[in-house]
């Protein structure tokens, strides 16, 4: 299961896809810490996962806002209790 997230204003994301890879790495970490205390992002998109995540058994990206041109991508997951992965690779740089 997944949508598609719109957020509000994605100036900063494409931004950060701009930069050089060490830079937007440095800079992507606090855009996430706000992004995740942000009220306009919280209360629609994270906070009604948390009852969601209680009845599902395994973990899934739940919204999904990609760049127009590819460059980036932000997904939301839920991680119900309990559930977890095996020691994997990622095929790209990212944070999280």
């Amino acid at each position: 299961m997944s949508t598609t997230l719109f957020l509000p204003d994605t100036d900063e994301l494409e931004k950060l896809s701009n930069l050089p890879t060490e830079l937007a790495l440095q800079r992507a970490a606090p855009f996430l810490a706000h992004l995740v205390r942000d009220p306009a992002f919280l209360v629609p998109y994270v906070l009604p996962l948390l009852q969601e995540a209680r009845t599902v058994k395994d973990w899934y990206v739940v919204h999904t806002y990609d760049g127009q041109d590819g460059s980036y991508s932000l997904q939301v997951f839920v991680w119900p209790p309990g559930t977890r992965t095996q020691v994997h690779d990622h095929t790209s740089w990212g944070a999280y």
